[in-house]
């Protein structure tokens, strides 16, 4: 329905005579003699209107509202209007007007009237205070067709509203409650004695402490608030971790907007469920680096803020490797590892009042790491938390493994090609030597010391490329576990002795001299062959890095064991490399200065360790090495 003025009801329904006046610059006092005409002259049985003078005790209805009722008058007391609305609902629509009289606002209602042949209609209401509140105009439209027949809604709402899992709350146009059901006070943690007090402006204070932006939060209610037929969707995020998403619409009554319908859902699972797919797909996503300190800063970057404030990732041993982030830089997370990470168990704690969580990072049964988070003050982690920190704990635990492993296969490959170096280069020099010296006795003029001394160098030479070629085998054998040792009674000492004698030719051309302290013979049961690898590659490597000085020989026993130790005043070994220097190709010394395949010292451990005994080297009073070789005389294994 048009008023002169070219207005539909429904723009005046949604709004008050005053802003709709303000609005098209109308006087307030002439529309609204306007609009009670038209509802006076309102079509029968579409909708009718009524007023209702407070002061004077009277309520007038337009004549389509007394045929829907069935009302012979058109005005009188309000009682007789009340004589149509059915008992039940009598006291509900009495309380909705004195309430609007005591503080005037536009109101909505539903109500059952009771037809004269005991019919029961279902009628809506939108009801406007007019100037002082001591009168009220409004319109009613039969809605019995929407609803069950003859019966009343309020208890139907009230079951559908406590059904939903969503949190609903309703307001009318001047923010009084009309409902709401106890998922919205579950949800807010809000008294049941707080809603009955009827005003969402009570709530809205209460509230707000729970948010993380309080502020953003009322703008946005009272944005809403100001405009009825707005619809608004928005995520709530709250201090505790919880999230909310939030629906707002127009309530309407027929064509009126009546008030404003909340509704809140808690999607704070799935939240976290989108929240950690998306970092395990981030944190995978970086962990296929093989540059482990790179991944592990990206990582815990991309952790915050879903399992925390800060987090920090520590790799034990060397190098040791850390990496941490917070969001707050004043709040940095420097973690102490309890003793149960420490043994492999995660572990959730409080510290300082912060909730913690710290997972080991376990490799093959190892913990070489861990990773903790530090919540903010107002959370606390939960099981979830945990069960996620451990699967990103497993992939960064895969990525230093793959790290290590691709480290030590790069290390594989420079060790080769390392290896084909020097053994290109181990070869060349004897190979060279021996073609010199057959180019020399092809002549037919050589003179007898020279021939002899070149079959010297072809034996000498001939010699090093045996023992090339023994290292090579034996490297082969060991990796193959097929290494081979016949046992039986040898004299340690005697070993010595024939090593240093075959090996005088390379002592007098190393410029050094050789010495042993043995007062007594030393029996064990050992492989001779194999001891003698032993004593060779002691000696050898003590001529090659003795600098031209002397080497010291001494072989004791006692308590079932032999000791044989070689010493030597040359470069002797850094602390550092003490150990290394027993795996194969290693070595203390460039192999640009000093030669070899760096095999020596290695197959020297291995055979030692196969008859239970030890090898180690110790730096030498006045500069130099001494290496110390302990052996079971029984022959251990």
């Amino acid at each position: 329905m048009f008023l002169r003025h070219g207005l539909r009801l429904d723009q005046i329904a949604a709004s008050t005579l005053a802003e709709v006046g303000a609005e098209h610059g109308l006087d307030p006092a002439a529309l609204e003699r306007e609009l009670v005409h038209a509802i006076e002259e309102s079509e029968p049985f579409e909708h009718g209107g009524f007023e209702w003078d407070a002061t004077a005790g009277i309520v007038r209805v337009s004549a389509s509202l007394a045929a829907m009722l069935d009302m012979v008058e058109l005005s009188g007391p309000p009682s007789v209007f009340l004589a149509r609305v059915h008992p039940d609902d009598h006291g509900r629509v009495l309380a909705l007007f004195r309430a609007a009289r005591e503080r005037p606002h536009p109101f909505a209602f539903e109500y059952r009237a009771v037809r004269p042949d005991h019919s029961t209609r279902i009628y809506a209401s939108q009801v406007e205070p007019v100037g002082d509140a001591s009168r009220f105009i409004g319109m009613s439209w039969d809605i019995t067709e929407q609803r069950p027949s003859g019966t009343d809604p309020g208890p139907l709402l009230r079951n559908t509203l406590e059904a939903t899992a969503d949190g609903i709350l309703v307001v009318d146009r001047t923010g009084n409650i009309t409902s709401y059901n106890h998922r919205f006070l579950s949800l807010w943690g809000i008294p049941s004695g707080m809603a009955a007090t009827g005003r969402d402006e009570t709530m809205l204070r209460y509230v707000l402490d729970q948010l993380e932006e309080p502020e953003r939060f009322l703008a946005s209610v009272r944005t809403l608030y100001a405009s009825p037929e707005r619809e608004s969707f928005d995520v709530l995020r709250f201090k505790d971790g919880r999230t909310f998403e939030r629906y707002s619409r127009p309530q309407r009554a027929a064509f009126a907007i009546v008030g404003r319908v909340w509704s809140f859902r808690d999607v704070t699972e799935r939240e976290r469920l989108l929240a950690a797919k998306s970092l395990l797909v981030d944190a995978s996503r970086l962990l296929t680096s093989l540059d482990a300190r790179s991944a592990l800063d990206a990582v815990v970057r991309v952790a915050v803020p879903s399992l925390g404030d800060a987090c920090a990732i520590e790799l034990f041993g060397e190098p040791r490797i850390t990496a941490s982030y917070s969001s707050d830089p004043t709040r940095p997370l420097a973690p102490a590892w309890p003793a149960d990470v420490l043994a492999g168990r995660s572990a959730m704690c409080d510290r300082d009042g912060v909730s913690q969580l710290a997972v080991p990072l376990v490799i093959q049964g190892e913990v070489t790491g861990a990773i903790a988070f530090a919540a903010p003050t107002n959370r606390r982690h939960t099981r979830a938390d945990l069960e996620l920190a451990e699967r990103l704990a497993r992939g960064i635990a895969l990525l230093i493994e793959n790290a290590r492993l691709y480290e030590s296969a790069q290390q594989a490959l420079r060790a080769r090609e390392e290896f084909l170096a020097i053994a290109a280069h181990e070869l060349r020099g004897p190979l060279s030597v021996m073609n010199v010296a057959v180019q020399t006795l092809k002549r037919r003029d050589v003179p007898d010391p020279t021939r002899d001394r070149m079959l010297s160098l072809v034996e000498r030479e001939g010699g090093r490329l045996a023992r090339f070629a023994e290292d090579i085998t034996d490297i082969t054998r060991i990796r193959a576990g097929t290494l081979q040792f016949d046992d039986a009674e040898v004299d340690l000492v005697q070993v010595v002795r024939d090593v240093v004698r075959r090996l005088a030719p390379d002592i007098e051309r190393s410029g050094s001299a050789a010495s042993i302290d043995a007062r007594h013979p030393v029996i064990g049961r050992w492989d001779r062959v194999r001891l003698d690898q032993v004593v060779t590659n002691l000696v050898v490597n003590a001529l090659k890095f003795g600098l031209g000085r002397p080497v010291e020989l001494s072989v004791r026993a006692g308590d079932g064991w032999a000791t044989l130790i070689v010493s030597d005043r040359g470069l002797g070994v850094q602390a550092s490399r003490r150990e290394t220097i027993f795996s194969p190709f290693e070595r203390a010394v460039p192999v640009r200065h000093y030669g070899g395949l760096g095999l020596g010292l290695f197959i020297v451990r291995t055979i030692v360790t196969r008859y239970g005994g030890t090898v180690h080297v110790e730096p030498r009073d006045g500069g130099g090495s001494c290496f110390v070789v302990r052996l079971p005389q029984t022959g251990g294994a």
